[in-house]
């Protein structure tokens, strides 16, 4: 889920309109600098994470590069998770779980719909094809 919340995180980033900066280290300075400061992130100010941290974290966890870091904290999890608009990193993994079997069944259903389709198509194009040439 990290690799997610993380992935997550960097869109919303590259979409704030106060953004001028777009590229990995600058969505994270943004982070740092504009976000993390702001009232409402106040409880978090305990937080000690750099831009250059959370670079580390996304190129792990999302990218797959081989680092020293390990995984964020708890207390960033939620940070980031009340960022994106969740109560807190349980909340976002709950979501986040519920639209992923939520879509994977429309995709089945999706599946189902189209087979149907195509079988149906070609049953009748077989059945025309059939009744014209036994003649």
């Amino acid at each position: 889920m990290i690799k997610e919340l993380l992935e997550k995180l960097y869109a919303k980033l590259e979409d704030e309109p106060d953004n001028n900066r777009k590229s990995k280290t600058g969505c994270f300075i943004f982070f740092e600098e504009k976000i993390l400061t702001q009232q409402k992130f106040d409880k978090f100010r305990n937080i000690s994470v750099s831009s250059k941290t959370m670079k580390n974290y996304y190129e792990k966890h999302v990218e797959g590069r081989k680092n020293k870091s390990k995984e964020p904290s708890a207390e960033l999890k939620n940070c980031i998770s009340e960022y994106l608009g969740y109560n807190n990193y349980l909340h976002f993994c709950n979501n986040f779980k519920e639209k992923s079997k939520n879509s994977s069944q429309n995709n089945f259903v999706s599946l189902k719909k189209k087979t149907s389709y195509w079988c149906s198509t070609f049953f009748c194009t077989n059945n025309l094809f059939n009744s014209f040439y036994s003649k």
